[in-house]
């Protein structure tokens, strides 16, 4: 029987994934990468953890966990890299190198031993190094979209709450160090590029990756902030503080993607 608790992480991992995914195939895919760089993933799983293994374990998953998301950026590398492949099921193929590349690097991250410091170092290193190495795209893919019928929906929101609850399942498992990488693991990206990629094709998931890199600022910031908001405010208070300040920069990048996007049309 499920408890209100696996309710409440199915729901909300569903509801974030099909958001994503429709701000890729009506809006922008680039858009919706940046967005995947919200704090959303993360703020799951610690407020999970957190909940059931304590405030302290929690904190002592951050430095990790900021480190941890240079094997999300290697996700997105090879999932692109492999996206390229003109070949029946490339998808999931795609899908199995990434998560290989990321279990790789994971693991060196784990080995290495990261603080606070070293990580904030590694993973602005490795930001700028992917921004280099995924090439420049059209940042919108004209596609025929598809009839978005209740059946949809539905298988929709089961594969990402499938991933969702895997990943929070197995961080509440494992020791700090992994539940810090896991906190990186794409269980919001995968899906939604899973459902681009099989639906629209793999040009629709390789722009959505494009936005991820600089739109990553958001969860980093966040991660920053839970050593300070989680014990002053408890882990609810603490999410809420800590969201708000990954969202907070989102917006303003946002608004200054706008603003230069206005000036570009008035100049034209």
């Amino acid at each position: 029987m499920l408890t209100w608790f696996l309710l409440a992480k199915i729901l909300v991992s569903a509801a974030m994934v099909l958001s994503l995914s429709a701000v890729a195939e009506y809006g922008n895919p680039r858009l919706a990468g940046i967005l995947s760089g919200a704090p959303m993933g993360a703020p799951i799983v610690l407020l999970f953890v957190g909940h059931e293994q304590g405030i302290d374990f929690a904190v002592s998953t951050v430095p990790t966990g900021i480190a941890g998301f240079a094997a999300t950026l290697a996700f997105t590398f090879a999932y692109d890299r492999a996206a390229t492949l003109r070949k029946v099921g490339n998808a999931p193929i795609a899908t199995l190198l990434a998560t290989i590349a990321f279990f790789a690097v994971g693991w060196g991250v784990v080995q290495l031993g990261f603080g606070l410091g070293g990580s904030i170092g590694l993973i602005v290193a490795a930001i700028i190094a992917s921004s280099f190495l995924l090439p420049a795209m059209d940042g919108k893919v004209k596609v025929a979209r598809i009839r978005m019928s209740f059946r949809v929906l539905i298988l929709r929101a089961a594969l990402s709450a499938a991933f969702v609850v895997s990943i929070i399942s197995a961080a509440e498992l494992v020791g700090p160090d992994w539940s810090g990488v896991l906190l990186g693991f794409p269980m919001t990206i995968l899906p939604m590029l899973l459902i681009l990629h099989l639906t629209y094709g793999a040009e629709h998931a390789r722009n959505a990756i494009r936005g991820f890199p600089i739109g990553l600022g958001g969860v980093l910031l966040y991660l920053v902030t839970v050593p300070l908001s989680f014990p002053a405010f408890g882990i609810i208070g603490g999410t809420v503080v800590a969201v708000a300040v990954g969202v907070g920069y989102l917006a303003a990048l946002n608004a200054v993607r706008w603003h230069m996007a206005a000036r570009r049309a008035s100049s034209a």
